[in-house]
């Protein structure tokens, strides 16, 4: 029971987790992409503005704009929206080319002055390899990230799969335990608890149901057995309950679609029948009798049991 109750707060958190972690992830890929991105930026801008400077073509926005990405990548402050990682191997990438880029910067101030063009192009080749080191680091850390992301999302995706079955399990047993204590109060309410055939109030209900459902002309049949008391007086309790037990079987075993029966009460029962002429409702009902008369006979020598039938139309 404190399982059960334990079950759904346990998912809802872990759906909260997940839809959390889902969220997380899809930034990161962006941060991490954009940040990639950027790293290639810097790699690719920085040959170009090389060729601009050897063909004397200086662009100090380009310079600048250089600067500020490798600025922001270093603090994580600017206007690109670019994220800091902590990994090592990045880290030192990313010094590595801070450094080269402050050589590069210094050769274009020797190459404006007609001096160093073989110097910029060496560091320009120096720089192209550190920046390729550097996003080959920065990819690598992102997969790393997403594949932890990843496992992190099946281990809480398999998890809640585990509780919903575990709610589907309780709600089904439930179910189950439900019904069954539906069909015990039924049993309860609606049993004779000697014979086991339905009692005067579900007779009722059946009938209604009956006459709801289908046309036709039906009767009442009202049976008892006559001297039930000295039967059991002389042959004894056990033996009259065996003959109750008896006619309320052979009276259920007669019983067609679109009819019922009961135990009313003490030795009498009632039947309701479907009949398309009187002479054929008494005919079934004699035969009923006889089944009894003749287990009576077969049990105690012959003694002749008589019972009283009324019939209503």
């Amino acid at each position: 029971m404190r399982l059960r109750k334990l079950a759904l707060p346990a998912f809802l958190i872990t759906l909260l987790l997940l839809c959390t972690i889902s969220v997380h992830t899809l930034y990161q890929i962006r941060d991490h992409s954009t940040l990639i991105n950027y790293v290639g930026i810097v790699r690719g801008a920085t040959q170009r503005l090389t060729k601009l400077e050897l063909m004397n073509k200086p662009n100090d926005e380009l310079l600048r704009y250089l600067d500020d990405i490798l600025v922001e990548l270093d603090t994580g402050k600017g206007q690109y929206d670019l994220i800091c990682i902590d990994d090592e191997t990045y880290l030192s990438d990313l010094e590595s080319l801070k450094e080269i880029w402050t050589e590069i910067k210094g050769d274009i101030k020797q190459v404006r002055q007609g001096q160093g063009q073989d110097k910029l192009v060496s560091d320009s080749e120096e720089h192209f390899r550190i920046a390729n080191d550097t996003v080959f680091a920065a990819e690598h850390y992102s997969i790393n990230q997403s594949d932890r992301l990843l496992m992190m999302l099946m281990v809480l995706s398999a998890i809640a799969v585990v509780t919903w079955g575990t709610i589907i399990v309780f709600y089904l047993r439930s179910m189950v335990t439900l019904q069954r204590s539906n069909r015990t109060l039924s049993l309860v309410a609606y049993r004779d608890p000697l014979t086991g055939v339905n009692n005067r109030q579900k007779f009722n209900l059946d009938v209604e149901n009956i006459l709801k459902r289908t046309k036709g002309k039906f009767a009442f049949l009202y049976i008892d057995i006559e001297h039930f008391k000295y039967i059991n007086d002389v042959f004894g309790y056990h033996f009259g309950d065996e003959i109750l037990k008896t006619y309320a079987k052979i009276l259920s075993n007669s019983i067609h679609k679109g009819e019922c029966m009961a135990r009313n009460n003490a030795d009498s029962f009632i039947v309701f029948r479907q009949y398309e002429n009187k002479e054929e409702l008494e005919k079934r009902q004699r035969e009923v009798d006889q089944e009894l008369i003749d287990f009576v006979k077969k049990e105690r020598n012959n003694y002749q049991i008589k019972l009283c039938c009324g019939i209503c139309c």
